[in-house]
Protein backbone atom coordinates (compact mmCIF):
# COMPACT_ATOMS: atom_id res chain seq x y z
CA UNK A 1 0.00 0.00 0.00
CA UNK A 2 1.53 3.28 -1.06
CA UNK A 3 1.41 6.00 1.56
CA UNK A 4 1.09 9.55 0.39
CA UNK A 5 4.26 11.65 0.51
CA UNK A 6 2.11 14.55 1.75
CA UNK A 7 0.10 12.88 4.49
CA UNK A 8 0.51 12.74 8.23
CA UNK A 9 -1.92 10.27 9.84
CA UNK A 10 -5.03 12.06 11.01
CA UNK A 11 -4.81 14.80 8.40
CA UNK A 12 -2.28 17.27 7.14
CA UNK A 13 -2.64 20.89 6.16
CA UNK A 14 -0.04 20.75 3.36
CA UNK A 15 -2.50 19.06 1.00
CA UNK A 16 -5.26 21.45 2.00
CA UNK A 17 -2.88 24.37 1.38
CA UNK A 18 -2.00 22.99 -2.06
CA UNK A 19 -5.65 22.51 -2.99
CA UNK A 20 -6.43 26.03 -1.81
CA UNK A 21 -3.53 27.40 -3.87
CA UNK A 22 -4.82 25.54 -6.93
CA UNK A 23 -8.27 27.04 -6.39
CA UNK A 24 -10.12 23.72 -6.37
CA UNK A 25 -13.78 24.32 -5.52
CA UNK A 26 -15.71 22.64 -4.08
CA UNK A 27 -13.27 20.70 -1.97
CA UNK A 28 -14.48 17.11 -2.03
CA UNK A 29 -13.19 13.77 -0.79
CA UNK A 30 -12.43 12.79 -4.40
CA UNK A 31 -10.38 15.94 -5.05
CA UNK A 32 -8.49 15.49 -1.79
CA UNK A 33 -7.59 11.88 -2.65
CA UNK A 34 -6.56 12.76 -6.22
CA UNK A 35 -4.33 15.61 -5.01
CA UNK A 36 -2.87 13.98 -1.91
CA UNK A 37 -1.98 10.71 -3.62
CA UNK A 38 -1.15 12.39 -6.95
CA UNK A 39 -3.46 10.12 -8.93
CA UNK A 40 -2.16 6.83 -7.47
CA UNK A 41 -5.61 5.87 -6.17
CA UNK A 42 -9.07 6.03 -7.69
CA UNK A 43 -11.33 7.75 -5.14
CA UNK A 44 -14.11 5.22 -5.86
CA UNK A 45 -11.81 2.31 -4.90
CA UNK A 46 -9.76 4.00 -2.18
CA UNK A 47 -8.15 1.41 0.14
CA UNK A 48 -9.86 1.19 3.52
CA UNK A 49 -6.43 0.73 5.14
CA UNK A 50 -5.62 4.36 4.27
CA UNK A 51 -8.85 5.91 5.60
CA UNK A 52 -7.10 6.97 8.83
CA UNK A 53 -4.67 9.03 6.73
CA UNK A 54 -7.53 11.23 5.53
CA UNK A 55 -8.65 14.32 7.43
CA UNK A 56 -11.70 13.47 9.52
CA UNK A 57 -14.13 15.31 7.23
CA UNK A 58 -13.15 13.09 4.26
CA UNK A 59 -13.22 9.69 5.95
CA UNK A 60 -15.95 7.45 4.60
CA UNK A 61 -17.19 6.57 8.10
CA UNK A 62 -17.62 10.26 8.92
CA UNK A 63 -19.49 10.89 5.68
CA UNK A 64 -21.83 7.95 6.24
CA UNK A 65 -22.50 8.56 9.93
CA UNK A 66 -23.12 12.31 9.84
CA UNK A 67 -26.82 12.93 10.43
CA UNK A 68 -28.67 15.33 8.15
CA UNK A 69 -29.20 18.87 9.40
CA UNK A 70 -32.93 18.53 8.92
CA UNK A 71 -35.40 15.71 8.28
CA UNK A 72 -37.04 17.67 5.48
CA UNK A 73 -35.54 18.49 2.11
CA UNK A 74 -35.26 22.21 1.59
Amino acid sequence: MKRSPLVIPGGDSSTMDLIDLMGVEPLTRDEYIRTNWMGDYDPENFPTELEDDLPVQFRRATLLETPPVSETIQ
